[in-house]
């Protein structure tokens, strides 16, 4: 049953595989033509808000002539600045006119009226809606946060290396959904050269391909910088240069860059519980991402946090008991399971039975070497894509300050829509922008 379920499994990503090749293909093609009108994450000022007591949530809407900086309102929410307690932060394009800063009060949305710039970067103190000033002088200490950008890697690949893919991931978790990660485009300019975008957060990066008699990969090559162009000889052999070695202009990004989830202010207040788990010797580096659908994940970014403890088989954790959703990963949130859903407020025992992600667990320890194999588990989804700071902006027309919930952004740039359309209609991940749901 697993084998068979595994070769659906397999028919399917080869189909998925193909159907992202096109894609790729009409996106590198379609920025080849509209580059000057798509929308960069480069040229990004940040926006600074100091706002009220009882002000929760905020969100920055911002707007010049040349359109919006966020698809809907409220706009981009505002991470705090743990160096500067009370300020919030958001990044804008360097030409938006106006900014209005919302946020959570009391069940309802405060706001305040349109707020003129008269330059970037900028601090906002919010004393209440109807009172707010702004200043060019820096209010705050320490260095100005830097924005996210999408950063090229180009790869020159050996001869009978199909369907190249780069596998990404840094501090903040993997770029792409799952293994083997975003298929690169080639370049009609470079012949041998294909390229792709990736976070500029990441540090490292796996060049693999197609091969006659499977799937070559590149061992975890580091990054010294972005963008980068990596020339493979062998599975063995790559040289990575921050010097440009493809001629022309590099391709723009077109997408956009997801939201991070809510915050869990709204988590109970509830006893640890403690979770243990036993995994294949090849599971490097074993960890825990847990969830509540309700109340959002225990940490901050995927893959969650490593195992540090380990007793006997098992390897041991204590997480907060509100959580009714589990995933057992490793190598970086590389493999996994698949999402366990569990009673909260209950000590669990996980086993990992074999490298695809194949698990059994109970509330009360048992021994895993009694298992066997598991034939009616699904196969695992592996991880999803990093979250970021702050989306990008996308193009729309300026609101009013009457603007509410009801009113989503305005239709972005044409092409962008159309590409994302055309890669939600066949089910493929393209480049970075879609989330993996929890739970």
């Amino acid at each position: 049953m697993q084998n068979k379920k595994r070769k659906e499994w397999e028919n399917v990503m080869k189909a998925k595989k193909l159907a992202t090749f096109l894609i790729a293909t009409a996106v590198m093609l379609t920025m080849v033509f509209t580059v000057n009108t798509s929308v960069l994450a480069q040229d990004l000022a940040v926006v600074y808000a100091e706002i009220p007591d009882g002000w929760e949530d905020p969100h920055l809407w911002s707007w010049g002539d040349s359109g919006g900086a966020f698809p809907d309102w409220p706009g981009g929410r505002m991470e705090p600045d743990a160096n500067n307690p009370g300020w919030y932060f958001a990044h804008v394009p360097t030409d938006m006119a106006y900014v209005i800063i919302s946020a959570d009060v009391d069940g309802g949305r405060e706001q305040t009226a349109d707020l003129e710039l008269e330059g970037l970067p900028v601090w906002v103190s919010v004393t209440s809606a109807e009172e707010a000033t702004l200043t060019t002088s820096q209010l705050t200490e320490g260095d100005l946060p830097i924005p996210l950008t999408m950063e090229v890697v180009y790869a020159e690949i050996p001869e009978g290396w199909d369907m190249p893919h780069i596998w990404s991931w840094g501090d903040a978790g993997s770029a792409f959904p799952d293994w083997p990660g975003g298929i690169m485009a080639p370049d009609p300019n470079n012949p041998g050269w294909y390229y792709i975008h990736i976070p500029s957060n990441m540090g490292y990066i796996i060049v693999s391909a197609d091969v006659e008699d499977g799937r070559e990969q590149t061992a975890d090559l580091e990054l010294t910088g972005l963008p980068v162009w990596v020339s493979v000889t062998s599975p063995d052999e790559a040289t990575l240069s921050t010097e440009k070695l493809t001629d022309g202009d590099i391709p723009a990004y077109v997408g956009e860059l997801p939201e991070p989830p809510p915050p869990q202010e709204d988590a109970p207040e509830t006893d640890l519980i403690t979770v243990r788990a036993k995994v294949p010797d090849a599971w490097m580096d074993p960890g825990v991402w847990a969830w509540n659908n309700d109340y959002g994940s225990v940490f901050p970014s995927w893959p969650g946090q490593e195992f540090t403890e380990v007793d006997g088989d098992w390897h041991v954790m204590q997480i907060p008991g509100w959580i009714n959703g589990i995933i057992i990963n490793a190598i970086n949130g590389g493999v996994q399971t698949d999402d366990i859903m569990v009673e909260m407020g209950r000590d669990l025992w996980i086993a990992v039975i074999a490298g695809d992600g194949s698990y059994h667990y109970d509330y009360a320890e048992f021994d895993p070497d009694s298992i066997g194999e598991i034939e009616d588990e699904p196969l695992p989804t592996l991880a999803p894509a990093v979250e970021f700071t702050q989306p990008a902006p996308v193009e729309e027309e300026a609101p009013s300050s009457s603007q509410d919930d009801d009113n989503g952004g305005l239709p972005g740039i044409a092409v962008a829509g159309i590409v994302v359309a055309i890669a939600a209609g066949l089910g493929a991940v393209v480049f970075i922008g879609t989330k993996k749901k929890k739970g």
